[in-house]
């Protein structure tokens, strides 16, 4: 019964990345995205899906490629393409029925069409990703007003001088420029109005010293790219 819930196992995993990469280190938004995509993965394979460790294992490759990608490689080339083909494969096969897999093997099925059998993995497929979409567009109106969930999340001002903190109202901002102060990979600190602001770099890393500008800031974090001269 599990695997009946799988769009909205994708839509709860999908959500938890995006809340760990708003949080330091690893925490909650972690735990809630493996726990989704764990049971997603064992729902399937128990409800007779393709499911399985090899997909799990392209699953995890793909993510691990993604990730490669924003932390270590600037820009959004192959490493990234790859790893969101083999993230995408994974889940989506992950939900096709083992018995007409099988049957297809064999010569076909004139019973079944192969685009029939793909429409439900693409339909959770789609709940997925834009039922994540409202959830981010949620936890970006409301989460920072959660008072347990903002003292776990990167700050978008950190505090200078005497230490106390300096409260920023989230799209206050948006367009100023500013410098970057660490190396932004693709996170750093960078001072934009003479505030000293924990910001992740858009697209490519940046160099300390480089000038930057806002180009979002929702109350979840700052995003800056460089300012070309």
């Amino acid at each position: 019964w599990i695997a009946g819930f799988s769009g909205v196992l994708i839509l709860v995993g999908l959500g938890g990345g995006y809340l760990e990469l708003k949080t330091p280190g690893f925490g909650i938004g972690g735990i809630i995205c493996l726990s989704a995509f764990a049971l997603f993965f064992f729902g399937n394979y128990m409800a007779g899906n393709m499911a399985g460790y090899e997909l799990a294992a392209l699953f995890v490759i793909g993510i691990a490629l993604i990730g490669v990608e924003i932390f270590v490689i600037p820009g959004f080339g192959v490493a990234g393409i790859t790893g969101l083909v083999l993230l995408v494969g994974a889940v989506v096969f992950s939900m096709f029925d083992g018995v007409t897999w099988q049957t297809y093997q064999w010569g076909g099925s004139e019973e079944v069409s192969f685009a029939d059998a793909l429409r439900k993995p693409a339909m959770n497929l789609a709940i997925g990703i834009f039922g994540s979409l409202f959830l981010v567009f949620l936890m970006m109106k409301f989460l920072p007003k959660v008072s347990f969930i903002d003292k776990t999340m990167l700050p978008s001002s950190l505090g200078r001088g005497n230490g106390d903190d300096q409260e920023v109202e989230a799209g206050a901002l948006f367009g100023r420029t500013g410098i970057a102060v660490t190396d932004l990979r693709p996170n750093g600190k960078a001072e934009v109005d003479g505030k000293l602001l924990e910001v992740l770099a858009d697209g490519f890393f940046l160099e300390k010293g480089d000038p930057v500008r806002v180009i979002s800031d929702d109350g979840m974090g700052v995003t800056v790219n460089k300012v070309e001269e």
